[in-house]
């Protein structure tokens, strides 16, 4: 999935990996818009995939919303806005989710992964839930923007973990949140500055499991003017490495220098008559 043309150059891949039948992943994302979604359905729960693409499903719809509403105010209150409708939106999927198990026992007990990004000019909103990660690739430098919600995450946290001793704990999967587990849903949102030729890379962990960030970094360097060809050696080397997972990657680059508020109001309009 490729967004020519789009105000944010964004590129999304998914693949089932070397190990696993299905796929339990899904992906959305509009560059157009500047938004991002990336859901992994929780392996060892039922029906993953149909959680995953639930939750596509209400943030894709609500979030369009959304950002169709947003043309008069100004960039400060349109990340507040947003920010305010994305949690609004988490819940609504996670609810979604949970009523979709109850009417449906071969469902009963599926839930997803969550994170998702909205570019909005020269700011960004990020919303999380358990370990799927986005990830900021600047100047060179790649750094981890979200903090997994995880048994292992909170572990190192609490000094009784070292990164090391994680990489080879039993417990790598075992995350502390999730759409659909729960009645209250716990989502971490927060606010991003851009800078221009940023790229920021969603994935599941059938990426992060299976590659390290330097190689990651190689990649992202080498083909920062490509990202669909970014997106697809991130897959290639994941499953050179074994591919025990699905794997998912949505690439977006931010553009800031080139935004204009009149372009921005533009693309709102876009928005408001589809």
């Amino acid at each position: 999935m490729t967004n020519d043309n789009a105000f944010y150059p964004a590129c999304a891949l998914s693949h089932p990996g070397l190990v696993r039948d299905n796929n339990e992943d899904s992906v959305y994302v509009d560059g157009r818009i500047g938004l991002s979604i990336l859901c992994d359905g929780m392996g060892g729960y039922n029906a993953g995939d149909v959680a995953s693409q639930l939750a596509i499903e209400v943030l894709r719809r609500e979030m369009r919303a959304s950002l169709a509403d947003i043309g008069h105010l100004t960039p400060v209150q349109a990340v507040q806005d947003v920010s305010s409708d994305l949690l609004i939106a988490i819940e609504n999927a996670n609810t979604r989710i949970r009523q979709e198990g109850v009417a449906r026992p071969e469902f009963q007990g599926m839930g997803t992964t969550l994170v998702c990004l909205v570019m909005l000019e020269d700011r960004a909103v990020v919303a999380h839930v358990g370990d799927s990660r986005l990830y900021r690739w600047r100047k060179g430098l790649l750094t981890q923007i979200t903090q997994d919600h995880s048994w292992l995450e909170a572990q190192i946290q609490a000094g009784t973990m070292t990164l090391e001793q994680a990489q080879h704990s039993r417990y790598k999967n075992l995350i502390t949140r999730g759409l659909g587990i729960d009645d209250n849903i716990e989502p971490e949102i927060q606010q991003i500055l851009l800078e221009d030729k940023d790229i920021y890379l969603s994935c599941s962990d059938g990426l992060s499991d299976m590659i390290e960030n330097s190689e990651i970094v190689n990649i992202l360097r080498i083909h920062s003017n490509s990202l669909e060809q970014a997106a697809q050696d991130l897959i290639d080397a994941a499953n050179h490495n074994g591919g025990r997972d699905n794997i998912s990657v949505i690439l977006m680059a931010a553009t800031p220098g080139k935004s204009s508020r009149g372009l921005f109001k533009r693309l709102v309009a876009g928005l408001q008559n589809r």
